[in-house]
């Protein structure tokens, strides 16, 4: 034997049939499953009533799990602005399309039968370059075809 007590392998010996998805429970896996705020409004909250009570960034930071630097950052916000830190979205902004853009892409996808980067050329091709640059999100960067 290499040792192992019973006791440490429990958790996978509960009904759970596969050692990977017994990893992925507890929070070993690749990757954020989960994309979710560390800072929430509730947390700021409490931050600044923390604060307001004199209780140290270390020990908020614990029990909010949140670093140090967020606390200060949530903190130094209230102290000059009198008002709570303001929460920005996450993730890639969304882009909607008209129906005519709709109708177009999905007219050529069903003549053509291919992906969206090959439906990108072929609508250029068909429409101008100015036209197929619309359905790119800003901020995306592409790669310019200059010579």
């Amino acid at each position: 034997m290499l040792g192992f007590s019973s006791a440490t392998y429990e958790p996978f010996r509960k009904g759970h049939k596969c050692l990977y998805t017994s990893l992925l429970q507890y929070g070993m896996g690749k990757g954020r499953r989960n994309k979710v705020l560390k800072l929430t409004p509730a947390k700021i909250k409490y931050i600044i009533g923390a604060k307001t009570n004199n209780i140290s960034s270390r020990i908020i930071s614990i029990e909010m799990k949140v670093s140090i630097r967020t606390v200060n950052r949530v903190w130094g916000y209230w102290m000059k602005n009198k008002e709570p830190l303001a929460l920005k979205k996450f993730g890639r902004p969304k882009t909607y399309l008209n129906d005519t853009d709709r109708f177009l892409i999905l007219k050529i996808h069903k003549e053509q039968n291919c992906g969206a980067r090959r439906l990108e050329k072929i609508i250029e091709h068909k429409c101008g370059p100015a036209y197929s640059s619309q359905f790119h999100s800003p901020g995306t960067s592409r790669k310019q075809s200059g010579s």
